[in-house]
């Protein structure tokens, strides 16, 4: 039997009451806990963090499968000892039902002293008269809602020639001109779009959920935070202004960084992978623009003569031209802006003199450096055209989700009932992950019709496939059914 003592050495019934108050407020408080985490847990919550989305779905899944779970997660959402149809039915009725979710608490940033760089498309109608811009440029935010904008403006109908860099093109592998030199007169200059106009703008900022919204004069450019991991943003809307003139097919990729200044860069700064995407119009203004996935190896480019210069040749077939090769480079160290500017300019050798004295394809990237390496790009393409037209384009680069080298498990429907045009839910777990790990993810593929009947599914890129267990670059897959 405990009994409690006062400072004389006597007992006390006061000492006693106090700890009996103690445990009961411990226990309630206790209870209260374990109750708001219990009727969480009975509706769908997994793995305990507050949150029921699609990853407690997936525990639900690999629970269902014989895939390994943490320990610490429990997919029994009813408690009736068994993981099964019933528990499914709670989690579906949950995640099809956004009121009964608990919102999650946004964690808190500040935007001011950073940095967005950005690069924006939109189309501009005075009347009848139309027409298309790109811009690359960054956001400075500093306090009491204040920013400065430092842009340069690309002009769809101007469609100027390229400015020439005093940099060449490094020398073209193609076996038709094994001899070639490219010397003068020949031009192998690297060329850089070229700019309707520079801009430097004290303008206004202010973040209203998660949407930040500058306003450059009358003219408001709204953004929208897609992913607070990466701060990575995105266009929101159409440019809002106040007089006559109309904007619309308007968008733009953003990047928050720290700064955008560098010591000089140079190839072993950029990652060895990029993935892309890529928005183009190669058409007058009034034509609709094209959405593209592409991507960017830095290891197939070789060095130069030249220290802020590297090349790649490569074979280039062109209707009627077989043989045909192709060029680009990469050109560092050479805006007087930022070192973070890089220059890309390639595209096919028309004459098939073994030179690129073509002008190419003229892009121009500002980069986000963390570390040593540049892990994000953001960019424009102003591109000469003989037609009148510039290819305009607008693009970012980025570093590709970690890599697992996984096995794919169809969990609905059964393959022999893929139908072309539908959308199948895939679940994945790792084949190398570490005792008690699942990794989990809905995927969206495009499975060729001769895969249909087959339990191995494609896997991209095509380079990196290995036996049954297929290499993904990327978490998450999008693959069309074809």
């Amino acid at each position: 039997m405990l009994i409690m003592i006062d400072n004389q050495g006597r007992p006390s019934i006061k000492n006693v009451l106090k700890v009996i108050v103690i445990v009961i407020v411990f226990f309630i408080l206790t209870t209260s806990n374990l109750s708001a985490v219990y009727d969480l847990h009975s509706k769908g919550d997994a793995d305990g963090n507050g949150i029921i989305n699609t990853t407690d779905y997936f525990y639900y899944v690999a629970a269902v499968m014989g895939g390994k779970i943490p320990a610490t997660v429990n997919p029994d959402f009813n408690d009736d000892g068994e993981v099964g149809a019933s528990d499914r039915a709670i989690i579906i009725e949950t995640l099809n039902q956004p009121s009964l979710q608990p919102t999650p608490t946004p964690t808190p940033f500040t935007l001011v002293n950073k940095k967005m760089v950005f690069a924006e498309k939109y189309r501009s109608t005075i009347g009848s008269a139309t027409n298309e811009f790109v811009s690359l440029g960054y956001y400075e935010f500093l306090a009491n809602g204040v920013a400065k904008i430092h842009s340069t403006i690309f002009d769809g109908k101007s469609d100027v020639p390229p400015t020439k860099s005093a940099k060449k093109h490094g020398a073209m592998d193609a076996p038709y001109a094994p001899n070639a030199t490219c010397v003068a007169p020949i031009n192998t200059s690297i060329n850089k779009p070229t700019a309707k106009s520079n801009n430097d703008f004290v303008c206004s900022w202010e973040v209203i959920d998660n949407i930040l919204k500058v306003r450059i004069g009358t003219v408001t450019h709204e953004w929208r935070l897609v992913d607070q991991t990466s701060f990575s943003y995105r266009i929101n809307k159409d440019l809002i202004g106040s007089g006559t003139n109309v904007y619309s097919e308007t968008d733009g990729f953003g990047y928050l960084t720290d700064s955008v200044s560098s010591e000089k860069i140079f190839q072993s700064n950029l990652l060895d992978y990029y993935r892309s995407e890529l928005m183009q119009n190669v058409e007058p203004n009034d034509n609709p623009w094209t959405y593209f996935q592409t991507s960017l190896s830095s290891t197939v480019f070789k060095p130069t003569t030249d220290p802020n210069v590297v090349s790649y040749s490569h074979a280039a077939p062109f209707t009627g031209h077989k043989k045909m090769w192709g060029e680009t480079s990469i050109l560092f160290n050479d805006a007087p802006s930022s070192n973070l500017m890089i220059f890309i300019n390639g595209g096919h050798d028309y004459n098939e003199n073994g030179c690129l004295d073509e002008t190419g394809h003229s892009q121009q990237m500002l980069g986000v450096k963390e570390g040593d390496k540049i892990t994000k790009m953001v960019g424009i393409e102003y591109s000469w055209e003989t037609d009148g037209y510039p290819i305009l384009s607008i693009l970012r680069y980025y570093k590709p989700n970690t890599s697992s080298n996984v096995s794919i498990k169809l969990v609905s429907p059964p393959i022999p009932d893929l139908t072309k045009g539908q959308t199948y839910t895939l679940a994945w777990t790792s084949t190398n992950a570490p005792p008690g790990a699942y990794v989990g993810n809905i995927q969206l593929f495009k499975v060729a019709s001769s895969f249909l009947n087959s339990s191995k599914l494609p896997c991209l890129p095509q380079d990196q496939c290995s036996g049954s267990s297929h290499w993904i670059s990327q978490a998450i897959i999008t693959i069309v059914l074809i």
